[in-house]
């Protein structure tokens, strides 16, 4: 989650950091409560799901790229902490 967390912020995307970063904060205090709105940004229109990363209008490959592998890492690891796995 802090991965993800750091890359909107260093492209423009505060909105999603400070979201990803609150929801990193509460289970990282094993407050399962975090773990819900993570979930809920993915699927949707709107969510994490659809954030791109781009300046001055010119998107970013490389950034958004990094972006999906971690959207995908950090899905898996959420879902497996739902439901109790490891």
């Amino acid at each position: 989650m802090r991965k993800l967390e750091s890359l909107p912020v260093a492209n423009g995307g505060k909105f999603w950091s400070s979201r990803i970063g609150q929801a990193a904060d509460a289970v990282a205090r094993s407050d399962a409560h975090g773990l819900w709105p993570f979930l809920g940004f993915f699927g949707g229109m709107g969510l994490l799901t659809d954030l791109l990363l781009q300046r001055n209008g010119i998107l970013l490959r490389n950034e958004n790229d990094s972006l999906d592998r971690l959207r995908s890492i950090a899905w898996a690891l959420a879902d497996r902490l739902k439901h109790g796995t490891s």
